[in-house]
């Protein structure tokens, strides 16, 4: 989206002002995603950029807590593939990652 001087000119927005809309949406629907032993609690992303400077989503996650050790791999998958055509079909770069359980002491980022 082309940036403008006048955020409304031509509908136009600035371009940051535009993928922060998208990451702010994106954030919300990452928010309420669950299914059957996995589920999304909180969320946070920003962009940034890869090593070969590719733009990137960087999004953590607050979980609730598994069942066992860990959460079970197809439900992760499930929500990985979920949440990565929600951020394409907002306009979004490709996203990576992070899941922290509650009960892990990185979850105090979240609080």
């Amino acid at each position: 989206m082309a940036a403008t001087k006048n955020p409304t000119a031509n509908g136009f927005q600035p371009w940051e002002t535009a993928q922060d809309a998208a990451v702010a949406k994106f954030v919300e629907f990452a928010k309420g995603w669950s299914t059957t032993g996995l589920s999304v609690r909180e969320a946070k992303a920003r962009l940034d950029e890869n090593r070969d400077g590719e733009p990137v989503m960087r999004v953590q996650l607050l979980m609730a807590d598994p069942d066992g050790d860990t959460w079970d791999l197809d439900p992760v998958i499930e929500m990985k593939r979920a949440l990565r055509r929600k951020a394409t079909e907002l306009d979004l770069p490709f996203a990576s990652f992070t899941m922290i359980a509650e009960r892990e002491p990185s979850a105090k980022i979240f609080a």
